[in-house]
């Protein structure tokens, strides 16, 4: 098994018929038949809270299961790895905590959830909060929140509410921890609407290096053992205790909304599963205040399986060689973002007719991993601020940020989703871009006179696809909202522009200005806004 130093991960293992998170193997073709799984939100039912100590990098390092900062597993360690799902701001937590879940109906008016139990019960490897070193509480995955009248299609008004954390604390060899702090660069947030279906649910249980590996690594089999079938059967966000914690449909026309208190500054960008957000970023001391408040979504998964024989020679070549992919359970998983995502979805779609498996609503938002555009990077990244928020309901999309198209003059972003539901209705896209208002200037060199925008959602072809836009600019944010487009493979193209501030002197003048030209190909039209358009290659000026 591979991991970094600052980078935890998990292997696929079989425990007593329970299995775990994506393991990195080669592409089996002499099987007869291969699998594809793209769906959302796995780390909350794979995650269960641990203390691991390392000793050693790379793919020798040997990780150990602690109970507490000082006991003598995380004692030897050159560094400790803390996973963890925040609990509710409860005296005397105060930090490191979810401070409100709630809704607001179409009219604005708000419902504040109440904190009803933890999700899963407790076990020998939880572990206490300590402030000093920036650790939160390690106590169940997750949280069941009451709000109060806002009852969804199970016919309850209880919610599955979590925030998850994934950092690290480096310190000497063979000391015992004393001030020094972890730091979270990982975090995933997500509220659910849930029905409790008693049975034999048992939680996520963490496995360290002394279970064995799958592929023989000195490192061994680091992970957590769950019975994934059995969740997935019966749509669980959450299982244990006896108790799965079953996915509903979200109540229409309500947004939800989830506050948390943390003890470090999340920076860069995050993505998510929502649709419109509006997000509230305080300092608070050396941490932060994030709020995040959006409409869920509707996301297609493919979850399917295919005669080796049906693939293609080109896809055969793909999964050939010394390459690696995500794999569990016999299914290729290359989750939801970044080339990889989009190159397996791009073979896989012809192979399913283009339609999605199922689809689920979700309320969720991360943080975003990935290559980034070096404009974007040397504006979004120095100050140690929350850049922007990228979201669509596309199967699969970009890694990272919107990339900054010179030529263009434009921030465009990569989308790969099924043209049909599992219904066989034509999938409606949506995107949404949350920029911070001084990154946006930075980018493309503005002064602090308002910014103007267009949305386009460009095919393959060079036909600009119809969508809904909208745009605003407000408490230092810029928002920019497309939908109602279709797939398979749109780029979304979105182009700023602004006039210059006004002064006593003189009327406004542009500070960059930008031509649109039309461009046609058969019957296709594309409009090209740049500061010197030309039509793309195939097209004439019309």
């Amino acid at each position: 098994m591979k991991k970094a130093l600052l980078l935890f991960s998990v292997a696929t293992l079989l425990v007593s018929g329970a299995i775990s998170s994506p393991a990195a193997v080669k592409a089996d073709l002499s099987q007869p038949t291969q699998g594809i799984n793209i769906t959302e939100s796995w780390k909350f039912i794979t995650a269960p809270p641990s203390l691991m100590s390392s000793v050693g990098t790379g793919v020798d390092a040997i990780m150990t299961l602690c109970t507490t900062l000082t006991d003598d597993a995380c004692s030897k360690g050159n560094a400790i790895n803390a996973l963890n799902h925040l609990p509710p701001c409860i005296s005397p937590i105060t930090v490191n905590c979810i401070s409100s879940v709630y809704a607001l109906d179409a009219a604005g008016t708000k419902t504040e959830g109440t904190f009803v139990k933890y999700a899963t019960p407790d076990y020998k490897y939880n572990y206490p909060a300590s402030e000093t070193n920036n650790l939160p509480q390690g106590k169940s995955q997750g949280g069941i929140w009451k709000i109060p009248g806002i009852m969804h299609s199970g016919g309850t008004d209880l919610y599955y509410a979590s925030t998850y954390l994934n950092g690290w604390l480096e310190k000497s060899m063979g000391a015992k921890v004393t001030n020094e702090k972890f730091f979270f660069n990982s975090m995933e947030s997500a509220i659910n609407p849930i029905k409790e279906i008693m049975g034999d649910f048992q939680q996520a249980i963490p496995l360290d290096s002394s279970n064995p590996s799958r592929d023989g690594s000195k490192s061994g089999g680091v992970g957590a053992s769950i019975n994934l079938p059995a969740a997935e059967k019966n749509s669980c966000v959450m299982i244990g205790g006896g108790i799965c914690y079953s996915a509903q449909e979200f109540p229409k026309e309500y947004r939800f909304g989830m506050k948390v208190v943390l003890g470090n500054s999340m920076k860069g960008w995050f993505h998510g599963r929502i649709f419109q957000p509006v997000i509230d970023v305080q300092s608070n001391g050396d941490g932060q205040i994030v709020s995040f408040e959006a409409l869920p979504v509707q996301v297609p998964t493919l979850y399917e399986r295919v005669n080796t024989s049906e693939l293609s020679t080109e896809f055969k070549s793909y999964l050939g060689g010394n390459r690696i992919f995500s794999e569990g359970s016999g299914y290729f998983m290359p989750g939801n973002a970044g080339q990889d995502a989009i190159e397996m979805a791009g073979f896989w779609l012809p192979l399913v007719k283009d339609k999605a498996s199922t689809s689920r609503t979700y309320w969720n938002v991360r943080t975003l991993e990935g290559e980034q555009d070096s404009d974007i990077s040397r504006c979004s990244n120095g100050d140690g601020k929350l850049a922007g928020i990228v979201t669509t309901n596309s199967l699969v999309y970009s890694a990272g940020p919107p990339k900054y198209n010179k030529a263009e003059g434009s921030l465009d972003y990569k989308v790969l989703s099924p043209h049909l539901t599992a219904a066989g209705d034509v999938a409606v896209g949506s995107y949404d871009l949350v920029l911070r208002s001084d990154v946006a200037r930075c980018i493309y060199g503005f002064s602090k006179a308002p910014i103007q925008a267009v949305v386009s959602i460009v095919s393959p072809d060079g036909e600009n696809k119809v969508a809904t836009t909208l745009i605003r600019e407000k408490n230092g944010w810029i928002t920019l909202s497309a939908n109602g487009f279709t797939f398979s493979s749109p780029t979304i193209r979105v182009v700023l522009s602004q006039e210059a501030e006004a002064t006593p002197a003189a009327s406004p003048t542009p500070l960059i200005k930008k031509t649109t030209i039309s461009c046609v190909k058969g019957k296709a039209t594309r409009k090209v806004t740049a500061l010197k358009p030309k039509c793309p290659a195939g097209f004439k000026k019309k």
